[in-house]
């Protein structure tokens, strides 16, 4: 995004690209600034020189990573929840867990600006979330709940992020009772009845509000360090106690 700044560059990837609906979301956004970025199939990325910023008015979209704990909290508890200010065309790689709630047997609902989840519950899954990275802790909690053996791959990013979330969530559903195995780049979860624990979250606030998902069908999880949340969504837990969901925790 500093591009036209510097008059112009180009970026050449080495190795494979993640998370490439991150980069169409930028290139999107450029775009509507007056940029433009010519993106050789994720390998080489140029931006020409001479471009300036221009732009009267742009709308932020709501947030798919903040939505997607109450879509998971729909799917597990097989509730409906309406969720306003989303785009049902947004390029936001989180938006991929509807996919894959659908693909569970949830019904999704898309009218203008907002999206409603009916849920109708939690079955196993093999999926590749090298696309949506962020959505892997939630995902993995979900799957503790279904009967079966689900197994998430492209994870190897998470390994740098807030903490090494795959370790963390491997060790955090272990304390619920749910047997996992782990690569370096795959977490295989074998659903089955997990239990209340008292949750870690590694300075992490994903951590904090995946598990917190559990909360809605298990009583007394108890999330350690709750403000951890307020790096991307400092009312989750306002949000939570006005669908009915309680979770205890420990300053």
């Amino acid at each position: 995004m500093i591009a036209p700044l510097v008059n112009g560059l180009t970026i050449t990837v080495e190795g494979k690209q993640i998370s490439k609906p991150y980069i169409d979301m930028t290139i999107a956004s450029m775009k509507q600034f007056g940029i433009t970025v010519e993106n050789k199939n994720y390998e080489i990325y140029h931006i020409p020189a001479g471009q300036n910023y221009s732009c009267n008015e742009y709308t932020v979209e709501g947030d798919f990573s903040s939505a997607g704990y109450f879509f998971a909290i729909a799917a597990v508890t097989k509730s409906t929840i309406t969720l306003k200010k989303l785009n049902s065309d947004s390029l936001q790689a989180d938006k991929k867990l509807l996919a894959v709630l659908q693909h569970m047997g949830n019904d999704i609902q898309y009218a203008t600006n907002e999206i409603t989840i009916i849920g109708k519950g939690i079955t196993p899954v093999s999926i590749d979330m090298i696309d949506f990275p962020d959505q892997a802790q939630t995902l993995a909690v979900l799957l503790a709940f279904a009967d079966g053996k689900s197994k998430l791959t492209g994870l190897e990013s998470l390994h740098v992020k807030e903490t090494d979330r795959l370790r963390a969530t491997e060790k955090e559903l272990k304390k619920m009772h749910i047997t996992t195995e782990a690569s370096y780049d795959s977490l295989t979860i074998f659903g089955n009845k997990p239990t209340a624990a008292t949750i870690a979250t590694y300075g992490d606030q994903r951590m904090a509000m995946a598990f917190a998902v559990a909360s809605a069908v298990i009583p007394d999880v108890i999330i350690n360090d709750p403000d951890v949340v307020n790096k991307t969504f400092p009312e989750f837990w306002h949000k939570l106690e006005e669908i009915g969901i309680g979770v205890k925790e420990i300053v």
